[in-house]
């Protein structure tokens, strides 16, 4: 559903959005700090947190940023039907 948002809502889901951007980056970060060489056992435990990091963020995407985005793109659609019903109506109205 089309859904109208105000300026403090736009405001909070786009601070949300970067928050949850930047837990991405972090987690990436992780990843790249991951030594995945030496001992086995080390290997062993490094891929299995490496695993995790990926579905992780893999997660963080799917359940937490896309919905915002969804929101966000939602209340972009319904403001522009909003502005495009308004200026046909002044149209009509001169």
């Amino acid at each position: 559903m089309l859904k109208l948002l105000t300026q403090d809502e736009v405001k909070a889901r786009i601070k949300r959005l970067g928050e949850l951007v930047e837990r991405e980056y972090a987690l990436k970060e992780r990843l790249i700090g991951l030594k995945l060489s030496g001992p086995r056992d080390h290997v062993l435990e490094a891929r299995k947190e490496h695993d995790a990091i990926l579905a992780e963020i893999d997660r963080l995407r799917l359940e937490e940023q896309l919905p915002v985005m969804a929101e966000l793109s939602d209340f972009n659609k319904a403001a522009e039907l909003f502005l495009g019903v308004n200026a046909h109506l002044k149209r009509k109205l001169q």
